[in-house]
């Protein structure tokens, strides 16, 4: 009789609650052994990145072996999004070539000959020496096999398959960088190789701890023109998520010293456009190109920048009458000054920036114009178009797309809102949105999001913030119609089971319980379920789609020579910093193109550090709490939540950074 029920042994290892062996149901897949039988991630800090089956000869596996039932006994090893695979890669081929030469006929003289040279090609990129040509051997490397071998070439199986998995980790290594930030010899910090950025965080600590302050902004600035704005609004910034401090206590509040650090160089200065202003930051020597930029928001900002102290002549095109892009429509006063984006944004004009406000892209100028005068285009357009639930009454008056919502109540538009709103989404525009209806006069405002608490894409900090100012927050829980004669009165909704694990170890999508509907009232409805770019103003440009974004390779629109893209309207980059980096990239790329140079712009300011470290201390210190105003005022005001560190917070703050780079070597 055939048997159905017969249970498998799985060993699971790695970075998981629980390792262990499990005896496994059939039908369960990898992601229900890591997650349900393992317990899940080891660390709340990461999600699942891969997957080892088989041992050091095994193989990583796709998302689709992921979801596939288990049929067999076997070991896996777990990986979290801390690891870096090129260096586990290496770990497990030294292992496997000592058992090749240990054990006669494990393997043939091509795999060996092979596996050998693989691990000097590793061990060159987990270095300060590798290059892309060395990731290119690797690939070829990878692509061998003797069909003869006894063990078909097992002990190759961990590179082939990690370099069609994770080739652009492959690639940043071949371009000196670690993405997980473990290789510690091709990066000058941990917080400055998770930086999108690569803002030399260290080295302005070290600069404010020797009360230069002006420099400390100006090196900041070197590498991110909005190092004030993210100050006040980089959201967990990545910087911490591999802070050395974490080893024992809490990550270095990073963005609340860039603030600091502007407060101490505007008292310096005697005004925030004079501390802004740094010999070490001006206009190359001119090469005679010009670039225009199309959308003035932090990607494109930033890559004006660049390119201007790169030598080119740039003009950036905003359809709006204020440049800033997202960051002064979207996010709210009460996290970021107006005056602070101004006067970032006044000081990339003021290098020989063009801003060219009130010119939108399909209307007042097109692509075909733009290409025939300058040398080369860059659109930075955004994502300015929110997604829709697609449900019945979403057409309703009273029903609000988030961004438009946010963007009439920065430039005191019509954001009117009722007694009673909800706003649909997890996400921090949903929660700026929350925060917003208060001030606006809203007496109940109830947050309504498919995931559970623990998995809604805002930041602790800001929903903690939201909650304390009476926003009330139902997880795990979905609109499916709106009502209303004439305009929204009713939300009906349903309560939602999580779907099964995602190739990260979500879950998703969703199950809707219909059968357990519920109704209540509100006068407004804000939906914050996501951004996609508004891509109409380029019907007739010719550009390809990936998706609703703009498909590119390598910065360049695919199939436009000359036209490049950043930000947003590229794929999913979210946040202020992540826009900075992309724009910084974009430039580069450019300045490539139109020159045949690689090289990058350094700052001299990291030479006055010399040998100075710094002080710090090693014993256990928990970041400094920031001061806010009290959450029962400000629901009635626009005015800053957080008020800033004070000189002792901030100096306290300075010396738990540990990292050996604030003396200008590792």
């Amino acid at each position: 009789m055939e048997q159905t029920n017969v249970l498998l042994e799985v060993t699971v290892k790695g970075q998981v609650r629980q390792p262990g062996t499990y005896s496994v149901q059939p039908g369960h897949n990898l992601l229900d052994i890591v997650f349900s039988y393992a317990g899940g991630m080891a660390t709340n800090r990461f999600l699942l990145k891969a997957v080892l089956v088989g041992g050091a000869a095994g193989h990583f596996v796709g998302e689709a072996e992921l979801k596939q039932p288990v049929s067999q006994s076997q070991e896996i090893m777990v990986f979290d999004e801390g690891s870096c695979l090129v260096n586990v890669v290496r770990l497990l081929l030294v292992y496997n070539r000592v058992t090749l030469l240990s054990t006669r006929d494990a393997g043939c003289q091509v795999c060996t000959a092979a596996v050998a040279e693989a691990v000097k090609l590793l061990e060159r990129l987990t270095t300060s020496v590798g290059t892309a040509r060395d990731v290119a051997e690797l690939a070829r490397i990878a692509g061998s096999q003797n069909p003869d071998c006894p063990s078909r070439c097992a002990a190759l199986r961990p590179l082939k398959t990690a370099m069609a998995l994770w080739s652009d980790e492959f690639a940043a290594h071949g371009a000196a960088r670690c993405p997980a930030s473990i290789c510690s010899e091709i990066m000058l910090s941990p917080c400055v190789n998770s930086c999108p950025a690569n803002v030399d965080l260290p080295g302005t600590i070290a600069l404010m701890q020797m009360g230069k302050f002006g420099d400390a902004l100006a090196l900041g600035r070197h590498d991110n023109p909005f190092f004030l704005t993210c100050g006040y609004v980089c959201e967990e910034p990545p910087c911490q998520k591999n802070c050395k401090r974490l080893n024992f206590d809490d990550a270095v509040y990073s963005q609340s010293l860039h603030r600091h650090a502007g407060d101490q160089a505007v008292r310096q200065a005697g005004s925030l456009v004079k501390a802004l202003i740094h010999p070490t930051l001006k206009p190359g020597q001119v090469t005679g190109k010009k670039v225009a930029v199309v959308g003035a928001g932090p990607a494109g900002l930033t890559a004006a920048y660049f390119l201007v102290r790169l030598g080119h002549k740039v003009a950036v095109y905003e359809k709006n009458d204020t440049a800033g892009g997202m960051a002064a429509y979207g996010i709210p006063a009460y996290r970021l000054p107006r005056s602070v984006l101004a006067a970032e944004v006044a000081a990339i004009a003021a290098l020989g920036v063009e801003l060219k406000t009130g010119h939108a892209l399909g209307r007042d100028i097109t692509l075909a114009g733009l290409q025939e005068q300058y040398d080369a285009v860059l659109l930075a357009i955004g994502a300015g178009a929110s997604r829709r639930l697609g449900i019945p009454g979403e057409d309703l008056p009273g029903v609000t797309p988030a961004l438009a919502f946010l963007h009439q109540a920065a430039t005191g538009g019509a954001a009117d809102v009722g007694p009673r709103v909800l706003v649909v989404g997890g996400g921090n525009v949903a929660v700026d949105a929350a925060r917003t209806a208060r001030r606006l006069g809203a007496e109940q405002v109830d947050m309504m999001c498919v995931e559970d608490r623990f998995e809604m894409p805002a930041t602790v900090h800001e929903i903690a913030g939201a909650e304390a100012e009476g926003v009330r927050i139902q997880v795990l829980t979905v609109p499916v119609e709106f009502s209303g004669d004439g305009r929204v009165a009713a939300v009906r909704y349903a309560p939602v089971e999580p779907g099964p694990y995602d190739a990260k170890g979500r879950r998703w999508p969703p199950k809707v319980l219909a059968d357990q509907l519920r109704e209540a009232e509100y006068d407004t409805v804000i939906v914050a379920i996501g951004q996609t770019p508004d891509l109409d103003c380029l019907a007739d440009g010719g550009i390809t789609r990936n998706g609703p974004f703009i498909a590119h390779t390598g910065g360049q629109a695919i199939g436009l020579s000359g036209v490049f893209v950043a930000g947003d309207c590229g794929g999913p980059v979210n946040t202020v910093v992540k826009a900075v980096g992309s724009g910084k990239e974009a430039a580069y790329v450019i300045h490539s193109h139109l020159t045949g140079r690689t090289d990058r712009l350094t700052s001299p300011l990291r030479g006055q550090l010399g040998c100075y470290t710094g002080d710090y201390t090693c014993l256990p210190a928990g970041r400094a709490q920031m001061p806010e105003q009290d959450a029962a005022t400000r629901t009635r005001n626009f005015d800053l939540v957080e008020l800033g560190l004070s000189d002792e917070q901030a100096r306290y703050e300075m010396l738990r950074c540990i990292c050996a780079a604030k003396g200008g070597m590792q």
